[in-house]
């Protein structure tokens, strides 16, 4: 059987499966392997929740009339309250066999409904959900015990689970939350190798579940999974879909796994069940639940992602990017390791994380992507400069983070004779660079200069003291008076793109220039925003402000204005500068982003300069739909505040 015939196979039996209430059953067996006649039929909320799981995740195509009726039985089971049982409402087993609520059942309701449809999920829905949060709460932020149930009920319904927990960090995720306490500890019993529950038969199902949302330990959960690899197979076509899917999810493509899907997929086997989590216990004896279109949908899901990987690879085989990339860090490289060996050793892990980190490359390639905006005219610009010019946005990068976690004190002067080297080294490659253009060095530092008032601006306008928890909060508040303020900090982000332009000195004019770094500057300052919007509060709490925290502070000042200069606790105002601005600053804030990214677009698209200027519209684009996020997410918030009863 190929690889097409069991995806239109997997297709038909989720199809014929459904229920017309859009659920789906299951069958409960003694034996994990086999669901014979005698197995016993149920009617659950989990398996449907985890079928629209796999059937959204994967994107599968043809299916949104499935997809929209299994989310519609989903919201039936969460109707009027803030969780879901591990029953159908409308089951007989609900009454004959009943369960408390559980969060493992809620978060695959809302990991479903989210992938699926987020709008779904009322703020009504998610008020009550947070107050089911709280009732379940072992410490601030996780983790979680299991049932909804008393603090007071017995030991054996107290239980905090590993895939419980991993299941409901994903559920989280989904909604944009991550709570601190719920990741350590996920984090703990990941490193010592808790993964047995007893709600599931294998390990699996707690390492899937944390393949599902980005993760530090991609490696680690990946190593975990092939180390119980027993042969060939992870045990049957399920759990094998199952560990597949999770090693493509980590990133691991590189591997196998891609043609390894096809072995499950073309066995034969994928359109019967096989055991899945467990079901209520008869006479002593375990039960297990299975379902033919539970495996029918992980084999999609497998297949699909492994079709994603292939093509994505396909797509990024060795381009010109990658080469000058690769060119580029082989000559950063390169002069690090001329430093002493101590200092070249700290400077090249330095560099390489903050490498890692960029996955878009834009350290490396903003000056190539600056040349493929110009057509045919790139072609005047060689690929010595493109390395060059990138060589020396990697050290300006780096020396600009440096300082600019000193300023914000997130690291302390120890690290400055390295940012030194940094700025030592960007300055050494662009005094190397077009050594024949004298006016490209002059402009080049007069870059530089704005930069360097625009920090003196900050350290001395836009700090106050901060002990701890408690505020020492400022007498005066700057005013923001001009784009500079945005801009001028990273103004030297923009000297790789117009360098690019320099070195094409009799083809292009000073006009051309000014355009491009006006257009960057555009990029810069919407940037910048986005930056400050989503960073005012830690960096308030840091005695530091930005353009958003100025506006909170003006406001809270204006309400209160005794408070001008006090002292305060952060426990005190954190709740009340949060309402400001989500209430009173996002909607201008927000909007600002919109109409500034709108601007800048409609000077892209009839722009005599770029010829090919798409990449760059969807740059400002994406920040755009982050705009647009955080106005939905303010109507959202202000709905959740009026459900909200604790």
């Amino acid at each position: 059987m190929v690889q097409t015939d069991v995806f239109q196979e997997s297709l038909a039996t989720i199809r014929r499966s459904q229920n017309p209430d859009g659920g789906f059953s299951s069958l409960s067996s003694s034996d994990p392997e086999c669901f014979s006649d005698t197995a016993i039929p149920y009617q659950t909320t989990f398996v449907t929740a985890h079928i629209l799981i796999s059937l959204a995740s994967s994107g599968v195509d043809g299916m949104k009339d499935v997809k929209d009726r299994a989310a519609e039985f989903l919201l039936a089971q969460i109707q009027g309250r803030g969780s879901a049982n591990y029953w159908s409402r409308t089951s007989s087993e609900i009454s004959n066999k009943p369960y408390p609520d559980d969060l493992d059942d809620t978060a695959g309701v809302i990991a479903a409904i989210a992938l699926h449809d987020r709008s779904l999920l009322t703020p009504e829905f998610l008020a009550k959900f947070v107050q089911v949060l709280l009732a379940c709460e072992v410490k601030p932020g996780g983790p979680y015990r299991t049932w909804l149930v008393p603090p007071s009920a017995d030991q054996v319904w107290l239980d905090i689970d590993p895939v419980v927990n991993a299941n409901l960090a994903f559920a989280l995720h989904l909604l944009d939350i991550q709570l601190e306490g719920l990741d350590i500890h996920l984090d703990q019993v990941l490193r010592e190798g808790r993964l047995v529950s007893p709600y599931y038969p294998h390990e699996f199902s707690v390492l899937a579940a944390l393949s599902r949302r980005p993760t530090k330990h991609s490696q680690l959960i990946a190593d975990a999974i092939i180390s119980r690899r027993l042969g060939s197979t992870w045990g049957n076509p399920l759990v094998d879909s199952i560990a597949l899917a999770s090693l493509l999810r980590l990133g691991n493509s590189d591997g196998p796994w891609r043609s390894e899907v096809l072995r499950p997929a073309t066995s034969g086997l994928t359109d019967r069940p096989y055991a899945f989590c467990l079901d209520p216990a008869q006479k002593g004896v375990k039960y297990y639940c299975g379902s033919s279109a539970l495996t029918a949908a992980h084999v999609l899901e497998a297949i699909l992602l492994s079709r994603r990987n292939m093509v994505t690879t396909k797509v990024q085989a060795k381009t010109v990017g990658d080469n000058i990339h690769q060119a580029i860090l082989e000559r950063v490289k390169e002069t690090i390791f001329l430093l002493p060996e101590s200092l070249a050793v700290t400077a090249w892990e330095f560099v390489s994380k903050g490498i890692e980190k960029d996955s878009r490359r834009q350290i490396t390639l903003t000056p190539f992507l600056a040349a493929s905006l110009l057509g045919d005219k790139s072609k005047l610009v060689s690929e010595s400069v493109l390395v060059e010019l990138g060589v020396a946005s990697v050290y300006g990068w780096m020396a600009y983070t440096l300082l600019d976690d000193v300023m914000d004190k997130d690291q302390g002067p120890d690290i400055l004779p390295l940012a030194t080297v940094f700025t030592r080294q960007m300055q050494h490659t662009f005094d190397s660079v077009l050594l024949d253009n004298p006016d490209f060095h002059r402009w080049q530092m007069q870059m530089l200069d704005r930069v360097d008032a625009a920090n003196a601006w900050e350290i001395s306008e836009m700090r106050f003291d901060a002990e701890g928890d408690l505020l020492h909060l400022p007498q005066h508040i700057p005013e923001y008076t001009g784009d500079w303020q945005f801009v001028d900090r990273s103004i030297g982000h923009a000297i790789g793109p117009v360098g690019v332009l320099w070195s094409m000195d009799g083809d292009v004019d000073d006009a051309a220039r000014e355009e491009m770094l006006s257009i960057f500057s555009d990029l810069i300052r919407v940037r910048q925003m986005h930056d400050d919007a989503h960073d005012w509060e830690a960096d308030l709490f840091k005695g530091q402000m930005n353009s958003v925290g100025v506006r909170v502070l003006s406001l809270w000042y204006e309400q209160y204005p005794e408070k001008c200069g006090s002292s305060v606790r952060v426990a005190e105002v954190q709740e009340e500068w949060r309402k400001l601005f989500w209430i009173s600053i996002v909607p201008d804030y927000s909007n600002s982003i919109i109409s500034r990214c709108d601007a800048a677009i409609r000077r892209l698209e009839p722009s005599r300069l770029l010829v090919t200027p798409q990449p760059l519209i969807d740059v400002f684009l994406q920040i755009k739909k982050g705009a647009a996020d955080a106005l939905r997410g303010r109507d959202e918030m202000l709905a959740f505040l009026q459900a909200f009863k604790p």
